[in-house]
């Protein structure tokens, strides 16, 4: 078989104790659930936290994944579920640290870093303005580039719910002051 297996594949293995397949199972979606938590979270260490009940999550439900959805769809819902839970145990967002939102390519001088990071902690203070249900929302449609289809199915809300908390959201954002750099 040439080039990598597929999720399906390597999810049978790991089900067959296969540790190596597990490990590129981590591998393969652990930046994607990193990024999504960062921006869900604000700041690393929250992040870091999340992403590790994620997997945690994923290794323990592992036996119930069932092929009615991509594999990506469902540790992205595992995902989105465990980051509703991180707001209810947590209401107040730390501090945010080095961000890293933004696609490290382009350009690597410093004063194209300072402008990505910039950039990184403007995102995130904008996106933690909105409600929890409002940014989980955003990340879905802007961050993942799900359809609203997509997101009902991997959430269980229905598409106008989505939707209506989108357009909140988007008027929220429109109406925050915005923040002129130098």
């Amino acid at each position: 078989m040439f080039g990598s297996p597929s999720d399906m594949t390597l999810v049978k293995q790991a089900l067959q104790g296969k540790n190596e397949s597990w490990d590129r199972l981590i591998r393969r979606y652990e930046s994607k659930i990193y990024n999504f938590a960062l921006r869900m979270t604000g700041n690393r260490e929250d992040a870091l936290d999340l992403v590790q009940e994620v997997f945690l999550s994923v290794y323990r439900n592992l036996d119930r994944y069932g092929q009615q959805a991509k594999f990506s769809s469902w540790i992205f819902t595992i995902a989105s579920h465990r980051a509703t839970d991180f707001y209810r145990r947590k209401k107040a967002v730390d501090s945010l640290d080095e961000p890293e939102l933004l696609d490290a390519g382009g350009g690597n001088s410093p004063y194209d870093q300072v402008l990505r990071r910039q950039s990184n902690q403007e995102v995130l203070r904008l996106l933690h303005q909105l409600t929890p249900e409002q940014r989980l929302v955003v990340e879905l449609k802007y961050f993942q580039e799900q359809t609203f289809e997509e997101m009902s199915t991997h959430t269980g809300i229905p598409t106008n719910t989505l939707k209506s908390r989108l357009y909140a959201a988007l008027r929220k954002l429109k109406s925050l002051p915005e923040v002129v750099s130098a």
